[in-house]
């Protein structure tokens, strides 16, 4: 039975994650929709973009640019943190761990972000491996949706 520190992490996590997903549907998927996250990023980036330029219109060649790097970074944090902090929940007990890695390099955050980083790249450098049947099942749906998500 999970502890109830656990518990929050994993619904913690999931909430991240669908906040993403919701806001990636809503800002590409629906005529004319603007996700909530991506709304509120795309006008504080514009503001500041203004800001920058002011008597400069050229300064305003690059806001756009600016603006889908800053929305599409900030989906790619809350996906990565998202799915880190449910992986957190695992650590060390449901992962197979080189034993070369020192014991304090096998559990904490950082582990789970960088697990959640090489799945969601595709890169799997195997010195984390899931045995627990949860991330077992994960990792595989996770490194394919970083392979359909990345430029071909």
């Amino acid at each position: 039975m999970p502890d109830a520190t656990a518990i929050v992490t994993v619904i913690i996590g999931s909430v991240l994650i669908l906040v993403a997903l919701r806001d990636i549907l809503h800002t590409l998927l629906v005529p004319h929709g603007r996700g909530v996250v991506s709304g509120r990023v795309m006008w504080t980036v514009g503001r500041i973009s203004a800001r920058l330029a002011r008597g400069r219109p050229a300064g305003l060649a690059f806001a756009g640019p600016r603006v889908m790097l800053a929305v599409v970074t900030v989906w790619c944090t809350l996906i990565v943190t998202g799915w880190a902090l449910v992986y957190l929940s695992f650590l060390p007990e449901g992962f197979v761990i080189t034993p070369g890695i020192p014991a304090e390099a096998r559990q904490g955050f950082r582990t789970a972000l960088y697990y959640s980083m090489i799945t969601l790249s595709t890169l799997g450098f195997g010195e984390l491996a899931p045995t627990a049947f949860r991330c077992d099942s994960l990792a595989p749906r996770r490194g394919w949706w970083g392979s359909c998500s990345s430029p071909r």
